[in-house]
Order: C-alpha cells, then sequence, then structure tokens
C-alpha cells in the first residue's frame, strides 16, 4: 500500500503505512520498507532522514544496492562529495552492473575533481548501455570531458 500512495505522489500517507508495516515483527522484508521509507523522505527533500532509512536498509540486507545508491543520491543532494562516492561505490561493488550508479559516481568524481575516474564511469555507463538514455548522457558527458 505504501509503495502505491509514493507512486501517486501521496508521501506522507505512504509514511505512515511504511511505518505500519515495519511495527510488525512478521514483516518478511523490513530492508525494503526502509529503502521505501528512504525514497520518501528524499522525495521530500528531508536528506537526513532519508539517510538513516538507506542506513537502516543496509545494515539490515548489506548487499542491498538500491539502499546504497539512494544513500549516495542523498549525500550528493547536501554535496557531502565523499560520503556519497562511497556509497555509490559500494552500490556498485554489490551490483556491477547497476549503470545508474556508475553515471552518478561519474558525476561524484568529477565534484571531487577526479576527471580521469569519472570518465572511467561514464565509460563503464556506455558500455553498460550503449543505446539508452542513459548511455546517450554519459556518452555527452565524455565528449565534454575532452
Amino acid at each position: 500500500m505504501g509503495t502505491a500512495l509514493l507512486r501517486q505522489g501521496k508521501i506522507k500517507e505512504a509514511i505512515t503505512e511504511f511505518n505500519t508495516a515495519l511495527k510488525s515483527p512478521l514483516y518478511p522484508t523490513p530492508h525494503y520498507v526502509y529503502y521505501n521509507l528512504g525514497q520518501a523522505y528524499y522525495q521530500l527533500k528531508d536528506y537526513e532522514k532519508a539517510r538513516q532509512q538507506y542506513q537502516e536498509a543496509v545494515k539490515i540486507s548489506p548487499s542491498y544496492s538500491l539502499a546504497y545508491h539512494g544513500l549516495g543520491l542523498s549525500f550528493m543532494a547536501t554535496h557531502q562529495w565523499e560520503e556519497a562516492a562511497e556509497a555509490l561505490k559500494k552500490a556498485i561493488e554489490q551490483a556491477p552492473k547497476y549503470a545508474e550508479a556508475h553515471y552518478d559516481l561519474g558525476e561524484v568524481l568529477l565534484e571531487l575533481d577526479q576527471q580521469s575516474l569519472a570518465r572511467l564511469a561514464f565509460k563503464e555507463v556506455v558500455r553498460l548501455t550503449p543505446g539508452s538514455a542513459l548511455g546517450k548522457k554519459a556518452q555527452q558527458r565524455l565528449k565534454d570531458l575532452k
């Protein structure tokens, strides 16, 4: 129910549903709920609360790449580039073909003035998703870096 509400833009109602789900000790996959809570708080631009939820998700499921990606995005939103890079690298470590995480890492590496590493990240996006919109966006970033 919470996910449906989140998709409809009813963020506060979604948060209520997610918190209700977390109260059930029998809920089989609480890391998904924490991830979704992170998404909700991210949409509300409450990046600190979003980070807390993503961190809970990876505490429960250390291989949950989506939660690491969300964590990275929440650090990016507050210009915490080193922390963002760490989280995005963990997302990629758990899911090496996660093109969006590679792209976002490239953007963070540019902020950290690590152009050669950013170039590698964008090249990986192009390799993984050559014809996609994201692949084309990465190709443009590579052209801009020359």
